[in-house]
């Protein structure tokens, strides 16, 4: 994750952007009444997460759908979709606002496809985002961006700094799997030999847990 500050004084909040190579209109639009838009999001999301997220599967359409529509949690949202002079879709975000913890904090997921970065068009989007959340009182915005990657270099370019790490781990499926998953097993079979289990264990350890603490 990382996050930038949206107080005055910070380059990213006070500085108009200065390179602007392309121009684009912002709209804000209903996910849930809006399916050609939806979509248009979805395909945006979707062709940059091979660059973006090159060891992970693709976010699912219908997943997508439901977090678009129906939010991540309970905290407002706000979809927005940039077209260019043409009416064609360019980049795109989604603005969420916790109303219950961090209400100082806005998240956002802003995407542009592959074949239009480097032009000005994030810069825009994220200037835009960055208004409306101040306007909704917010002082800091966080985002995702994996270690290394172009998002992670625009997200510090803004002045954004790193902040909690995620770790994915990747099980690769081939066939030397069954014998790779055999060895744990046989190594704790192996360690586990002489001793055996006591079926009342569990619930004696949950008494004695309870009389501890009584």
């Amino acid at each position: 994750m990382t996050a930038v500050s949206l107080r005055p004084g910070n380059w990213f909040a006070d500085r108009a952007w200065r390179r602007c190579d392309a121009r684009v209109r912002i709209e804000q639009f209903d996910p849930a009444s809006d399916a050609g838009r939806l979509k248009a999001c979805y395909d945006i999301v979707a062709a940059g997460g091979p660059i973006d997220h090159p060891n992970l599967p693709g976010w699912p359409p219908q997943s997508f759908r439901f977090k678009w529509t129906r939010s991540f949690d309970s905290a407002p949202d706000e979809a927005w979709l940039a077209t260019d002079d043409a009416g064609e879709p360019a980049a795109c975000y989604l603005l969420r606002l916790p109303a219950r913890e961090n209400v100082t904090l806005a998240m956002v997921i802003l995407q542009v496809p592959p074949g239009r970065r480097r032009a000005g068009i994030g810069s825009q989007l994220l200037a835009h985002c960055a208004g409306r959340a101040r306007q909704a009182g917010r002082v800091r915005m966080g985002g995702e961006a994996r270690d290394g990657s172009a998002g992670a270099a625009f997200a510090q370019a803004a002045g954004a700094h790193a902040g909690i790490a995620e770790v994915n781990r990747i099980l690769h499926i081939d066939s030397d799997l069954s014998a790779r998953l055999g060895r744990p097993r046989a190594e704790a079979e192996a360690k586990a030999a002489g001793t055996r289990s006591c079926p009342g264990s569990a619930r004696l350890r949950g008494s004695t847990w309870r009389k501890l603490r009584g």
